[in-house]
């Protein structure tokens, strides 16, 4: 599979996990929907109570991330929700939500273009779709001993009604605090699966 599908995989399951998400936010989905997905402008990042531009070079350094959720079921409007920086390295909303930005701005996105968009190893710029962040997922969950676990691919959401489920591959294999281009990320093995219990908004 294509390198540059794995990175939006994980940055935008990250993202979805950090605000609980339903997949038609962060993913193109089928069909018409009510919710609006996510777009760059949308996230704002901010150190010490002040607002820091997307193109600021060190933006990722920020304290808190928050998303504006422009439109979402039962007519809720422009709901702002905000995440403080976690203190890792990777596993961070604002690490993650700056490396999504990261990636638009390199491909020349404008602020009202989806966190779906990405660009392929072709260089053709593509949507993410959530039917293939669901296979992924499925398939990351079969290459491991999910019996163990108590999960059964077949059975997977992306997400459930109530839950978000995030795969955690080696940080090695997927740097989203790394920079914009595709080549800062290298193949690694798989490691553990990474459950939440969360409330979608």
């Amino acid at each position: 599979m294509p390198l540059a599908i794995f990175i939006v995989f994980h940055q935008l399951m990250l993202l979805g996990f950090f605000f609980a998400m339903r997949s038609c936010k962060n993913f193109k989905v089928s069909g018409e929907r009510r919710t609006h997905p996510i777009r760059k402008r949308n996230m704002v990042f901010r150190k010490d109570g002040r607002t820091l531009p997307h193109l600021l070079p060190r933006f990722h350094l920020a304290n808190t991330i928050a998303i504006t959720f422009e439109y979402q079921k039962r007519d809720k409007r422009n709901n702002t929700v905000t995440q403080w920086r976690s203190g890792d390295n990777t596993y961070c909303p604002v690490v993650v939500g700056a490396a999504v930005v990261r990636r638009l701005e390199a491909m020349g996105a404008s602020e009202s273009d989806f966190v779906y968009k990405f660009k392929g190893d072709d260089g053709r710029t593509r949507d993410f779709y959530s039917a293939t962040a669901l296979r992924m997922l499925q398939g990351f969950i079969s290459s491991v001993n999910f019996k163990g676990l108590g999960l059964d691919p077949k059975r997977i959401g992306l997400p459930w009604q109530c839950i978000s489920t995030v795969y955690r591959f080696t940080p090695s294999c997927c740097s989203v605090a790394g920079p914009a281009t595709l080549s800062s990320a290298t193949s690694g093995s798989k490691s553990s699966l990474l459950v939440a219990v969360s409330c979608p908004r």
